[in-house]
């Protein structure tokens, strides 16, 4: 259950049972099960069934970016990705991933030839 403004909305989570320190992302789902209309342009929102009403987005967090959380070892599998494979697979796979490296660095759109 996700309480917003006063109104309750009933949503489903996954939960990750060894994960630690997640932050909930709630998407177009919740919206619209919530009634909740996005006014990007005037950086607000508000409920459907009363569009007077409107709602500033929230204060940026100060959170570090994702591309400072993630490595620079991006293209490799992380820990328990390939367990299911033969040594042969996790060595052709590795060398996949590394091959096109640049498409998985942070930052400028990357786009294949």
């Amino acid at each position: 259950m996700v309480d917003i403004e006063g109104r309750s909305v009933l949503n489903k989570f996954i939960i990750l049972p060894k994960a630690k320190g997640n932050r909930t992302l709630l998407g177009t789902d919740f919206l619209g099960s919530a009634g909740l209309v996005l006014d990007v342009k005037n950086t607000c929102w508000y409920f459907w069934d009363n569009p007077t009403h409107k709602y500033p987005f929230g204060e940026e967090l100060d959170t570090p970016s994702i591309a400072e959380k993630m490595s620079s070892n991006t293209y490799q599998l992380r820990e328990g990705e390939n367990e299911s494979l033969t040594f042969v697979q996790k060595q052709k796979l590795t060398l996949l991933l590394e091959s096109f490296q640049n498409v998985f660095e942070p930052g400028e759109k990357q786009q294949l030839s």
